[in-house]
């Protein structure tokens, strides 16, 4: 009894020791997690269930001159991988590769060899799919909001806009120029994660708060533009030249309302360069302003002295030059009106070569005019050692010269302007955060080189142009406008010229009275007529005449009696945007209106003007085609995130029907064509809603 006793004690101690070691042991651990490891552990915890978000910055918009937005921003998902083992990465392989366009298989090899590290799978992936992909909670594929350019005009005024890069950093255009403007600094907030890697928690208050970028105000009209574009595209097409270029700018001013180039058969899309600044070719007649102007200032000749032309044939050094008509003596002002290249190189003799060649440093050739645009090209114009009779004469005619669009713009704003070479500009101003002012472009005189005789001269030479000379042609009777043609010989590489391709160039400016604008056209090689009186003219003439009409210019006293007199038909342009063309096909044919085609596709996805508005028989009416699928893509676009209640104000503002389904914040826009025509009907879009 007492040895059981003993056994029974003994075996109590044994528990009580196991029990004092165990808990020993539980104390030892604690002391070196909380004290020894204590800020390890507490990191390596912090890292897995508290972490830090990318909250990105909105790059700045861009505007133009009323406001209106050009570029601006959309958020979408961009989604990457962090597996942690090659379980999780064959998961994200197989769930995220259908969204992708990816094989899986793929897909499974680059996640597996990069396990624990970050890799991106989709950047900015378009909602439909980013819904999809997100809700299948993948441990290990994880997804942010980034920042999508978007452009709301679609292709208007992208040669001038340019492009970004996937980051949102500025590659070509005004999106490469401003980008230190426009681009913003990303913030940062802190979140709490769950067990698998779930966000259940955001932070209240940014950690960094974001800094969005500036927004860039432009000189450019939208309107403008779109006229610019419509009527360039136009003019190449049915005038078979390989490409063309129109500037616009203020006189007095220097600021660019338009701006755009064509290059149907070598470009698609935006363009890496802007061939109104960077594209060179020689001016041919409308150079000839240089040396008339020089000997007008200088007082070499009188607007009535008279030149010997030679009847079309004259030598000089040795070599013949030849004009298209036979001409005997011509006045100045003859000499000009019909562009007899023997007249004007007679006039530049009589100036002076070295004379001629300040000119037209004056005038800004052979350097770049400075417009806060990339890519600008200086061309070429060198002085020679020796100035042969026959060198002045060519330079006179603008050959062996090598220019810009926007020199020659420049240069023939000077005689609307009163003598003052202006700088061009395209930035209005720069706008901060907070919406005040941080810069402003102020016009920039660069030098004034003609008095107010000479140039009152000058526009009388270019009005006669117009009305008798070489641009009687493209005379319009809506509209006086006053300018110099120019149709010179493209130079071969081998050396020499042409003998049957052309530059047709136009410079000039409206109205003769009051002038708003100068304007150039080049027009590279149209056949077969090449003349510019015949082409690049016209094309000045209906832009004229366009923005004439909108901006509610007095017409001619003539142009008024006429159109009284006809007592013309007025039609109402129907709703015709949204519908298929098959469609309206029909309607289409009972207008008496002169209707354009641009681009191809069944959706008529904009028209100009906009229905309702009284047009005359016969006047343009501009319709644009696009596939159904990329219709309203871009102006939509910039809806998706807002809310419903923001969002279908602005959709009823545009014109359309709407159809709503779900609450809460736009996911997406699905536009709804009609099948029939109404002069007043409404195009309808389903918006799409969900909660984040």
């Amino acid at each position: 009894m007492t040895s059981g006793f003993f056994i029974s004690r003994g075996r109590v101690y044994l528990l009580i020791s196991l029990i004092c070691l165990t808990w020993g042991l539980i104390v030892y651990r604690l002391i070196g997690i909380q004290f020894v490891h204590g800020d390890e552990y507490f990191r390596i915890a912090n890292h897995q269930t508290n972490g830090e978000i990318v909250v990105p910055a909105e790059r700045g918009g861009i505007y133009d001159t009323k406001g209106r937005a050009l570029a601006g921003n959309i958020a979408l998902r961009s989604f990457f991988a962090y597996p942690q083992n090659e379980q999780d990465a064959v998961r994200i392989a197989d769930g995220a590769a259908p969204f992708m366009s990816v094989p899986s298989k793929q897909l499974r090899k680059t996640l597996t060899a990069r396990l624990d590290a970050f890799t991106w799978l989709c950047r900015k992936m378009p909602d439909d799919k980013s819904d999809q992909l997100a809700a299948t909670k993948i441990p290990g594929l994880f997804h942010q909001k980034e920042m999508q350019r978007i452009y709301p005009n679609d292709q208007l005024g992208r040669d001038l806009l340019g492009m970004v890069d996937v980051d949102n950093n500025g590659i070509s255009g005004l999106e490469y120029a401003l980008n230190d403007r426009l681009v913003g600094s990303d913030g940062n907030t802190r979140v709490e994660r769950d067990a698998v890697g779930n966000i259940y928690r955001v932070a209240s208050k940014d950690v960094v708060a974001p800094r969005n970028g500036k927004n860039v105000n432009l000189t450019i009209d939208l309107d403008w533009q779109a006229i610019v574009e419509e009527e360039l595209r136009l003019g190449v097409d049915s005038m078979g030249a390989q490409s063309g270029i129109v500037i616009l700018l203020k006189p007095n001013d220097g600021a660019v309302l338009a701006m755009a180039s064509c290059y149907p058969n070598s470009k698609a899309g935006a363009s890496q360069k802007n061939e109104s600044i960077s594209d060179v070719f020689e001016p041919g007649s409308v150079y000839k302003l240089v040396s008339a102007a020089g000997a007008l200032e200088e007082g070499a000749l009188r607007p009535e002295q008279r030149v010997d032309c030679g009847n079309g044939v004259a030598t000089f050094s040795g070599k013949l030059i030849h004009d298209d008509h036979k001409h005997g003596a011509l006045s100045v002002f003859d000499v000009f009106r019909y562009s007899s290249n023997i007249g004007i190189a007679r006039v530049a003799l009589k100036l002076g070569p070295k004379n001629m060649y300040k000119y037209a440093k004056y005038f800004g050739f052979g350097r770049k005019v400075g417009i806060d645009l990339p890519g600008e090209a200086s061309g070429l114009m060198r002085e020679p050692p020796v100035w042969s009779d026959f060198f002045t004469a060519s330079f006179a005619m603008g050959h062996g010269v090598s220019i810009t669009a926007l020199q020659l713009a420049a240069a023939y704003s000077v005689v609307p302007s009163g003598g003052t070479l202006y700088q061009p500009y395209i930035v209005r101003d720069v706008i901060g955060a907070d919406g005040d002012v941080v810069e402003r472009t102020q016009p920039t005189k660069t030098r004034t080189f003609l008095s107010p005789k000479t140039c009152a001269t000058l526009r009388q030479f270019m009005e006669a142009v117009v009305d008798s000379g070489t641009a009687k042609y493209c005379k319009s009777d809506m509209v006086d406008f006053a300018g110099k043609t120019g149709t010179g010989q493209k130079p071969s590489p081998q050396g020499g010229y042409y003998q049957n391709r052309f530059t047709s160039t136009f410079a000039g400016y409206f109205p003769c009275d009051n002038p708003i604008a100068v304007g150039v056209v080049v027009l590279d090689d149209p056949q077969p007529i090449h003349y510019a009186g015949m082409t690049s003219g016209k094309i000045f003439k209906r832009i004229a005449e366009r923005i004439a009409t909108m901006q509610n210019l007095p017409t001619s006293p003539e142009y008024a009696a006429k159109q009284n007199k006809q007592a013309p038909v007025k039609i109402r342009v129907p709703e015709l945007q949204g519908h298929t063309l098959s469609t309206v096909e029909d309607v289409l044919d009972t207008l008496n209106l002169d209707i354009a085609f641009i681009n191809t596709g069944d959706i008529i996805s904009r028209q100009i003007p906009t229905a309702g508005t009284m047009l005359a028989g016969g006047e343009r009416l501009i319709l644009y085609l696009a596939d159904p699928d990329t219709t309203y893509n871009n102006r939509l676009n910039e809806l998706v995130g807002l809310s419903l209640r923001s969002a279908v104000p602005k959709l009823m503002e545009w014109g359309y029907a709407v159809a709503i389904q779900g609450s809460g914040f736009v996911k997406s826009i699905v536009p709804l064509v009609p099948d029939s025509v109404a002069v007043q009907g409404a195009r309808s879009v389903q918006v799409i809603c969900g909660v984040d």
